[in-house]
């Protein structure tokens, strides 16, 4: 839940009364008025929301009221960036495994509703949808770089509000911790807290493919994502959980992801999750979290997830836990006006202002 900050006040004291000061008010004719305005329509017609990273390339209109696409050039390769709405601070929508910013949030109705109050983007990450190849093997670590050469370039202009789905997540609370200073704020759909299933879906882009590849070695490091490791920043921070309906409601539009067959993986927590014993060694089926405790795959329940979900959210100062009724873990698809509502708290909160 919520943590509160109170400030202390000066103790009810009162403060000595200033002498009231006038000050002439400068007077500005009619050809400073003018000079004023022109100037104040050069720098509006630069903002960030129209303005370009070197090299990239626009498809279509620029006209922020509708989805502006571009390639941008990052560590070799082009990343696809698609925004739309104007504001002081950006949503940045980050896709879940072997998706790509579509299937995970365009389909949905989330990124529009957000785009009514700021500017919101996606974008495919390398190797997927419309980017360009990867230049090389996807982890974690190099996906959270690809994002900062996103923010620093000005494509996805700061401070941004982070907005992960899945493993989505992950790329969000590491960005979060190497990135500090350009975020405002993070929101966490369906964060796992459990290995990734490796099982590979059939029909695979190349791209995809390298990033289901990719899950032995973040399954092998997964403690180091848990809760103690990796918390969430000290700014505004919702973790948004699901019940435990199917994972896309049975009418998902037709650009919503393949969903691969359920599987029974393992919980990894920042403490032990109750009901697990601690060992001296890991057995098949078990990862040890960042707390010590072990976590048998069959003992993991629902309300153990829950459990281990809520732990994170309650690991930043500013986290806020959201159980959303009635959806699976693709919540925006389910109910994206709970989604869109928990990214509206944290562009509102004022401890995400630097």
């Amino acid at each position: 839940m919520t943590s509160l900050v109170g400030w202390i006040g000066s103790g009810g004291r009162a403060a000595p009364r200033r002498p009231l000061v006038r000050r002439a008010r400068p007077v500005i004719g009619l050809a400073g008025v003018v000079a004023l305005a022109l100037a104040t329509g050069a720098c509006s017609s630069s903002s960030a929301t129209d303005a370009a990273p070197p090299g990239s390339t626009t498809l279509g209109t620029t006209d922020p009221a509708q989805w502006v696409e571009r390639q941008v050039p990052v560590n070799g390769t082009t990343i696809a960036v698609t925004c739309k709405g104007s504001g002081a601070k950006t949503v940045v929508l980050v896709s879940g495994l072997g998706e790509d910013g579509a299937s995970t949030w365009g389909a949905s109705a989330v990124p529009d509703l957000v785009a009514r109050d700021t500017r919101v983007c996606r974008y495919d990450r390398p190797g997927l949808g419309a980017s360009g190849p990867a230049t090389a093997p996807p982890t974690v670590a190099t996906q959270v770089a690809d994002l900062a050469a996103l923010v620093s370039s000005g494509a996805i202009p700061a401070p941004v509000v982070a907005v992960g789905q899945g493993y989505g997540t992950l790329v969000v609370r590491m960005f979060a911790r190497d990135h500090l200073r350009s975020l405002a704020g993070i929101v966490l759909v369906d964060p796992p807290v459990a290995l990734l299933p490796e099982a590979v879906p059939d029909g695979l882009s190349p791209g995809q493919l390298a990033e289901y590849q990719a899950l032995p070695a973040i399954d092998a490091s997964f403690g180091d994502f848990g809760s103690g490791k990796l918390p969430p920043p000290p700014l505004p921070s919702i973790v948004v959980i699901h019940t435990d309906l199917a994972p896309l409601p049975p009418d998902a539009p037709a650009g919503a992801p393949r969903v691969p067959a359920p599987t029974t993986e393992p919980v990894a927590t920042g403490a032990t999750v109750p009901g697990s014993a601690p060992a001296t060694a890991a057995p098949s089926g078990t990862v040890v979290g960042t707390g010590g405790g072990l976590v048998p795959a069959a003992s993991v329940t629902p309300e153990q997830r829950r459990i281990a979900q809520q732990q994170l959210a309650r690991k930043s100062p500013y986290g806020s836990f959201v159980v959303v009724d009635g959806s699976g873990a693709y919540v925006q698809y389910w109910k994206p006006e709970a989604v869109a509502d928990a990214v509206r708290r944290v562009l509102a909160d004022p401890r995400g202002t630097r």
